[in-house]
């Protein structure tokens, strides 16, 4: 009987434990995709003429910053943009003449007299984003506008970043694959 008592008491004790734990490591956050992320040349679709790239993410409920670090065969480039996550649309002047970052030995330039419209919302916080980017691009047949929607995708265990890109020039979507540094 004695024995029986302890071993009722321990099972006692040891599920309160279990609960315990349970209730810490549920209430512990989710990974968000928030931190420096550096692409998978092998998993991803061919960056050329970018050596590397390189993510710098700060996730935020009602904002996303976001900075590139590009770097190509003779130069670096980077960018950065933060912009609202509740739909709403925000336009951002481009610098004129510089060549377009995601296609830059195509002669692709910035119209500098039209800004970058951009719009965001999250499909689930912190782990699933959709952002929106419209502008005008100038090429030696004339002024262009081009949507591209970007979506970003957090794995499970927070340990990749999947960018699938999706532009209005482009017949097939280009996809990225990162791994946080």
């Amino acid at each position: 009987m004695f024995n029986s008592t302890k071993t009722s008491a321990a099972r006692k004790l040891s599920g309160g434990w279990v609960i315990l734990l349970l209730a810490l490591f549920s209430c512990s956050p989710a990974p968000d995709m928030s931190g420096v992320w550096i692409v998978d040349k092998e998993r991803s679709s061919d960056i050329e003429p970018w050596r590397n790239i390189h993510l710098r993410i700060t996730a935020e409920p009602d904002q996303v910053s976001i900075g590139r670090l590009l770097n190509p065969r003779r130069y670096t480039r980077h960018d950065s943009v933060t912009f609202p996550t509740d739909q709403t649309q925000i336009e951002l002047p481009m610098e004129a003449s510089a060549k377009w970052l995601e296609s830059p030995h195509l002669g692709v330039f910035l119209d500098g007299n039209t800004g970058q419209q951009i719009r965001a919302n999250w499909e689930e916080q912190g782990r699933e984003l959709n952002v929106q980017h419209l502008m005008t691009v100038l090429t030696s047949q004339g002024a262009s506008t081009v949507e591209i929607l970007r979506h970003y995708v957090l794995s499970p265990d927070g340990s990749e970043l999947t960018v699938v890109e999706t532009r209005s020039s482009r017949e097939n979507p280009i996809t990225f694959v990162f791994t946080r540094q």
